[in-house]
């Protein structure tokens, strides 16, 4: 707890650097999103063959490199597929898968009942709503972009024009899954005072933050560091893996991830003829979040380490 305590004092320092000190230009944002992005957001997901490695050695499953590593490209290259048939429907799609990793991972206390997974989306999409729908316009001309004559355009259209109503849409949704979490759950529920000042302040910080910093702080400071810590723990619990080895597995695949992304960012320029190297990078990310999310779900499921990250 202490670990994310500290994440958040580093959040609302940026907060008042960037309203009281010096607003941040976008390029120095853009900076700072490219350097979290390579040293923390990629790494955060390279160690996942490990990972799944890891688990299925748990559950008494034979584990198979080669067969991990043809669904996990497979799952990746099925997005890129979907994308560009649905680009629209594609987008959604990440946002959902986002919303309960994010869920997922920042929730930990909640079991895993249906009540759980529902209140773990909602969050998500709160979150993400603290994130995009204070600055949606400029969001909104990129993604109406890839695909203006599709049936999304018109609901993006919509969101932009009712940013407030979505928003509350997603407040009362969270609000409403949580109150009926507790009242099936609340025997187990503890009322934790430190948990819900962290939460807030969190808020907080979502929302006030330009876009592209709300999402770096969010994405790399807040979720990706805790994410690998985490992992990190997960993976050298009983010395199941020398240290030497997870750090060079997951340099190797974040260097491969990194030309993955600048790959996948000019392949869709070639496509879809939109400068937003921001945009490329998230899609690039959005192709691995369906694998990745897989295996991290499998590892919160047999991992107790994560309750007290």
């Amino acid at each position: 707890m202490l670990f994310r305590s500290l994440l958040l004092t580093a959040g609302l320092i940026l907060l008042a650097i960037n309203w009281y000190f010096y607003p941040l230009s976008y390029l120095l944002q853009l900076i700072l999103f490219a350097i979290g992005l390579i040293a923390v957001g990629i790494p955060h997901g390279g160690a996942d063959r490990l990972i799944a490695m890891k688990t299925a050695s748990r559950l008494n499953l034979n584990f198979s490199a080669q067969k991990f590593t043809l669904i996990y490209c497979g799952q990746i290259l099925l997005f890129f597929f979907f994308f560009y048939c649905f680009p629209h429907l594609a987008i959604l799609l990440f946002l959902l898968l986002s919303a309960y990793h994010f869920g997922e991972t920042d929730m930990t206390g909640i079991n895993h009942s249906y009540a759980g997974k529902l209140i773990r989306l909602s969050y998500g999409l709160f979150i993400l709503g603290l994130i995009l729908l204070p600055n949606f316009s400029s969001v909104s001309k990129t993604l109406i972009h890839l695909n203006p004559a599709g049936p999304g355009a018109a609901c993006i259209q919509w969101a932009d024009q009712h940013p407030q109503l979505v928003l509350l849409g997603m407040v009362a949704a969270f609000g409403i899954s949580w109150l009926g979490y507790w009242l099936l759950y609340k025997k187990t529920v503890a009322c934790n005072r430190k948990e819900i000042l962290r939460f807030l302040v969190l808020v907080l910080i979502v929302y006030q933050l330009p876009l592209l910093l709300s999402f770096t702080f969010y994405f790399i400071f807040w979720h990706s560091i805790t994410t690998l810590k985490s992992m990190l723990g997960y993976l050298l619990e009983h010395q199941s893996f020398d240290k030497g080895m997870v750090v060079r597995e997951i340099i190797k695949n974040s260097l491969i991830v990194l030309f993955g992304i600048c790959f996948a960012g000019y392949i869709s320029s070639l496509f879809f003829r939109n400068d937003n190297l921001v945009l490329y990078a998230i899609i690039g990310l959005a192709a691995l979040t369906g694998p990745h999310m897989h295996v991290m779900h499998s590892m919160y499921h047999h991992y107790a380490g994560n309750e007290k990250p």
